[in-house]
C-alpha cells in the first residue's frame, strides 16, 4: 500500500512540474514574451493568452521611410478597455525605456497604431473604438485594444 501511495506522489509532482514547466517557464527567455507578461502585470489588464502574432514594422533611414518588414513576434488583445487603459500601456512603454517611433504611429480617429522600440525590441499597441451594429463608433470609453511585440534582426 505504502509503494502505491508513494508511486501516486511521484507521478503527482511530475504532472505538477511539467504544467509549471509547460505554462509558467515558457517564454522565460523570450524577451517579447517578458515584455507581454510584464506590461499586463503592471497595468492590470485582462489580456488574452499570449500568442504567436506577426506584425509589419516600418524602418526609416535618415529620417525617411526605407521600407517594412513583418516580424514574427508575441501578443495579446483585451477588449472593451477604456482611455485610462490604454494610457496605461504608453505609459508602461516610457517608463521602460521604449521610445515611440514616428513612421509607426496611425493616429486616426476611430483606430490609431503606436509603435516604441527600445534596442532591437519593437512592439505595436493598435487600439479601435467600439462600434454599434451600423458601423457607427459608439460614444463611450470601449476600445478593443492589441499589443504585438518582437525582435528586429540586426
Amino acid at each position: 500500500m505504502n509503494r502505491d501511495i508513494l508511486f501516486i506522489v511521484i507521478i503527482f509532482i511530475l504532472v505538477i512540474s511539467g504544467i509549471y514547466f509547460v505554462f509558467f517557464s515558457k517564454g522565460a527567455d523570450d524577451p517579447s514574451f517578458g515584455t507581454l507578461r510584464s506590461l499586463s502585470e503592471q497595468t492590470g489588464i485582462k489580456f488574452s493568452n499570449i500568442s504567436v502574432n506577426n506584425f509589419t514594422w516600418i524602418f526609416e533611414t535618415d529620417g525617411e521611410q526605407s521600407g517594412s518588414k513583418t516580424i514574427v513576434g508575441k501578443g495579446f488583445s483585451a477588449s472593451g478597455a477604456s482611455n485610462k487603459d490604454i494610457d496605461s500601456v504608453k505609459k508602461y512603454f516610457e517608463e521602460n525605456g521604449f521610445k515611440v517611433e514616428s513612421f509607426n504611429v496611425d493616429p486616426s480617429t476611430l483606430s490609431g497604431n503606436s509603435g516604441y522600440k527600445k534596442e532591437k525590441a519593437v512592439c505595436v499597441l493598435k487600439t479601435t473604438i467600439w462600434k454599434d451594429e451600423q458601423g457607427m463608433p459608439m460614444a463611450s470609453d470601449k476600445f478593443d485594444v492589441s499589443v504585438s511585440c518582437g525582435e528586429l534582426e540586426q
